[in-house]
């Protein structure tokens, strides 16, 4: 994908590492050279100094080009003129931007933005880890999958490997016994309180739950 994120500060430089990492094409605009310097040395990217409310700035960013338009600054203004001269002007699908004033939300999405609050996302996280069980982890959550780990309840491990990776929805897994990855296939029997990492659709640590308890 051909990104464009305006604003380097924290969220933006994260932002873009990350896609860099995954081999998308990224142009970051920032007014403020410093701000460059959180990118990482992997950044494989564009940097072009200048304002994301300029129109020769977001020409020189390939703009009309862009698959994703991403405003991230931290001032709510700035993001959603950015954001509507991408929308309007540079005809980008796809725009998402940061906006902190639930006011200011709300005429986002008037103007049919895809609208991130950092407050809100870190009560939704912050939610999520509140409600989720403590034996089970949430190591890391990516492009739609949660990393979890857990320990194996002894009547889980009686029934066997195989039935609770299928009724789990599983799509990879890792088998830990004393702490050793153990080599195992899907007939192999488990031990009570052995580990398992694996990777489950965002959203479904609750039907994993369920799992464990039954």
């Amino acid at each position: 994908m051909n990104v464009v994120v305006v604003g380097c500060g924290r969220t933006g430089s994260a932002l873009s590492n990350l896609l860099s990492l995954q081999g998308h094409s990224v142009v970051v605009i920032d007014t403020f050279e410093e701000h460059f310097n959180d990118l990482n040395v992997q950044f494989s990217g564009i940097t072009i100094l200048g304002s994301g409310t300029d129109l020769n700035t977001l020409k020189e960013a390939n703009t009309h080009n862009a698959d994703i338009f991403v405003a991230t600054t931290g001032d709510d203004n700035m993001n959603l003129v950015s954001a509507q001269i991408a929308k309007k002007i540079f005809d980008v699908h796809r725009v998402l931007v940061r906006v902190e004033n639930k006011q200011k939300i709300d005429v986002s999405r008037h103007y049919e933005l895809e609208v991130a609050s950092a407050t809100n996302l870190l009560a939704e996280h912050l939610f999520e880890v509140i409600k989720t069980p403590q034996q089970i982890k949430i190591i890391s959550s990516i492009g739609g999958i949660d990393i979890v780990r857990f320990k194996v309840p002894t009547f889980q491990a009686a029934k066997g490997l195989s039935q609770l990776i299928k009724a789990g929805s599983f799509h990879s897994y890792i088998v830990l016994t004393d702490g050793k990855a153990a080599t195992s296939n899907l007939r192999d029997d488990i031990f009570p309180d052995s580990e398992v990492i694996g990777a489950i659709a965002e959203g479904e640590v609750g039907h994993l739950v369920r799992v464990l308890e039954y």
